[in-house]
């Protein structure tokens, strides 16, 4: 995927996409079907993210594969 760089303690930079593990993030796992994750950050707020290992751009990782948001639920 390209050179490794990491910012500050817990993002990488890998390429054009910056991956986060969804711990690191703030987030708690609620559930996962298929390709969906479902997150819920520390206000209570859940979110939809989707299986996009390769997204050139902002990827919580979960399990070691990168998820794209989606929205908010």
């Amino acid at each position: 995927m390209g050179t490794e760089i990491k910012w500050g303690s817990d993002m990488v930079k890998l390429g054009s996409q910056v991956r986060e593990d969804y711990r690191d993030a703030g987030y708690e796992f609620i559930s996962l079907s298929g390709d969906e994750l479902i997150l819920e950050d520390s206000w209570g707020k859940q979110e939809l993210w989707v299986k996009n290992n390769w997204f050139a751009g902002y990827v919580i990782e979960f399990q070691g594969v990168g998820y794209e948001f989606v929205t908010s639920i």
